[in-house]
């Protein structure tokens, strides 16, 4: 047995288990029902009596007038869907339930109107009376009792409602009241009067029907009283409780009745509340235990599916992924519905995937970055190799010409030629001393030594004193200058001495390439800064180049004929520096260099 439940799969499992646990507990439900749960409603109802009882016969004992004490009964009463009455030892009924509209005349005069004949007909209901509505009411009144009225018709609006009886006394004469033995109840003449409601009483639904059934409520105080007659003794404020079976209608009660002191007078009160509505409530529990425990069986296969399912249904999709990720598949997550052991399995799993696919793509990454550092490490070598011959050429032809120039004056040339030579070698150290310097500086740019000197600066202005210096060069070599500059200031944040640089090696560049009565057009607007000289194009697929160390579009070029070589990489690294963007570009008349600056931030 055990061998065969460790095979079955968890849905089976919790299938099996939810049903035995249903049924077991369905089974104790209903024998509860069956053997218990009268004997319990019983029980329930014969305390509550009991309470209620008790918490009138305190209110009662503190009460003065009849007004205060049928209010007493009648919420009591509705309360706990019992009748409750009060009467002495003799079975002389004091006090009972007494349902009153109360108004204020015209007049100015309280009256209270007895509602027993009134209260189970649909037409006075319909009239919805409640505090404040004005009503006219004709009434009959006993001359015994002049505060004691009677409604034959009650009027409120277009509503009417009127008596088609004329009930008996629901209350009779209270203790001390005129009242003459032997002579009966007689009315005088219909009276009217019209007046404002004050308040009203009425039964709930329950305790009206319980109303109905008065009569037996006072059957049920004469069997008590004949239960004293036979020697039944009572104990002062001890509850007593009784089932009593209306001999007329078969119908059973449950009857409590509590042996008071008040004030000196022995009196006793009632409380009565029908059994039927437990006896009918059993029957029918009985009557529906089949359909209910078949009811509840399939609830229970029903349940127990769906839950089964809840369970197992995850954790397979959770072993699914797995699987997946053990062939490095990290594209499907587990669905995380709760925040259960199911849930946290299933988070955990999520995180797991994301780690294990963040390291694998780190990995990955880590490993395409070594490649392209090997890259980089061997183009950096190759230029390396490249910068060692290009500069060994560099410095070779200088230090040639000073070494053959150096050896004339040593073989003692003549005077005329001394001074020659020695300009000769002067200017050829002076083009080393400026390669070397360009060497350096463009060094410190790459890596980052050089610091910027940001500061905010116009630069029409700036421009403008740029063109002034250049100015001289063009007109020695006859290119014409056109600058182009906004009258606006141009507030950009830049370092002076550096793009002063940048600028003057652009128009150099354009001096040195423009042939004579050529021109140059300088523009500075507040988008961009460009060079543009007439001359001839670079080819487009060289065009990137022009940036690199001693890169010449005719590479039979040498020194003589330009720079160091150096000066467009470095006002590159300059601009790179400044965040800047660059570029080349050939046009209709010949080469345009340009850059444009970051704008400058809103104030």
């Amino acid at each position: 047995m055990k061998k065969l439940w460790s095979r079955l799969s968890i849905s089976k499992k919790l299938f099996i288990l939810t049903i035995f646990v249903f049924s077991l507990f369905l089974a104790f439900l209903f024998l509860g029902q069956l053997f218990f749960f009268e004997k319990y409603y019983s029980y329930t109802i014969r305390q509550n009596l009991i309470e209620t009882v008790d918490e009138f016969s305190e209110e009662y004992k503190t009460l003065d007038t009849d007004d205060d004490i049928n209010a007493s009964i009648v919420r009591y009463s509705n309360d706990s869907d019992s009748f409750i009455m009060v009467s002495n030892e003799n079975n002389e009924i004091l006090h009972t339930v007494s349902y009153e509209l109360r108004i204020t005349a015209a007049s100015g005069e309280q009256m209270t109107f007895v509602l027993d004949n009134a209260f189970r007909d649909d037409a006075f209901l319909n009239l919805d009376l409640k505090e404040g509505d004005t009503v006219t009411v004709e009434y009959n009144t006993n001359s015994h009792r002049s505060k004691f009225y009677i409604p034959h018709s009650i009027s409120t609006g277009s509503n009417t409602w009127t008596s088609t009886q004329v009930p008996p006394f629901s209350q009779p004469p209270r203790p001390g009241q005129d009242d003459r033995p032997g002579e009966e109840n007689h009315f005088e003449s219909m009276l009217q009067v019209t007046g404002v409601v004050d308040s009203i009483s009425l039964p709930t639904m329950q305790n009206s029907r319980l109303s109905i059934q008065r009569n037996e409520a006072f059957g049920a105080s004469m069997d008590w009283m004949v239960r004293i007659h036979n020697g039944f003794q009572m104990e002062l404020d001890s509850p007593v409780h009784y089932v009593y079976e209306s001999p007329e209608s078969g119908n059973t009660y449950s009857v409590v009745a509590k042996l008071i002191d008040n004030n000196g007078a022995r009196e006793i009160i009632f409380a009565i509340t029908p059994m039927r509505s437990v006896t009918e409530a059993v029957n029918i529990i009985r009557d529906l235990v089949g359909i209910w425990f078949v009811f509840t069986v399939v609830m229970a296969l029903v349940i127990s599916l769906v839950f089964s399912r809840t369970v197992t249904k995850p954790i397979a999709s959770i072993t699914d992924i797995t699987k997946k990720m053990s062939n490095l598949d990290f594209s499907r997550k587990c669905a995380v519905k709760s925040e259960d052991e199911i849930g946290n399995l299933a988070l955990h799993v999520n995180l797991m995937s994301e780690k294990l696919d963040a390291a694998i793509d780190e990995l990955v990454k880590t490993n395409e970055q070594l490649v392209g550092d090997i890259n980089r490490e061997r183009e950096l070598e190759q230029q390396r190799k490249e910068f060692v011959a290009t500069v060994s050429h560099e410095l070779k032809t200088p230090l040639a010409i000073i070494r053959a120039y150096s050896e004339g004056l040593l073989d003692g040339v003549s005077q005329e030629k001394q001074n020659r030579y020695l300009h000769v070698i002067v200017d050829e150290t002076a083009k080393m001393d400026a390669l070397i310097l360009d060497m350096l500086e463009n060094s410190k740019l790459k890596t980052g030594a050089q610091k910027l000197d940001l500061k905010m600066h116009d630069l029409t202005a700036f421009a403008d004193s740029i063109v002034k210096i250049i100015a001289p060069a063009c007109a020695s070599k006859g290119v014409q200058l056109t600058a182009h500059l906004p009258e606006q200031r141009i507030e950009r944040k830049f370092d002076k001495v550096l793009l002063e640089q940048v600028i003057m090696n652009f128009l150099t560049n354009a001096i040195r390439h423009t042939a004579s009565g050529g021109t140059i057009r300088f523009t500075v607007t507040p988008e961009e800064v460009s060079v543009e000289n007439e001359g001839p194009h670079i080819p487009e697929a060289e065009l990137p180049k022009v940036w690199d160390r001693f890169y010449r579009v005719e590479k039979s070029r040498g020194r003589t004929d330009g720079g160091s070589g150096l000066g467009l990489t470095i006002a590159k690294n300059i601009l790179l520096l400044h965040h800047a963007e660059y570029g080349v570009e050939n046009t209709a008349a010949g080469v345009r260099f340009w850059f444009r600056l970051p704008a400058a931030p809103t104030r």
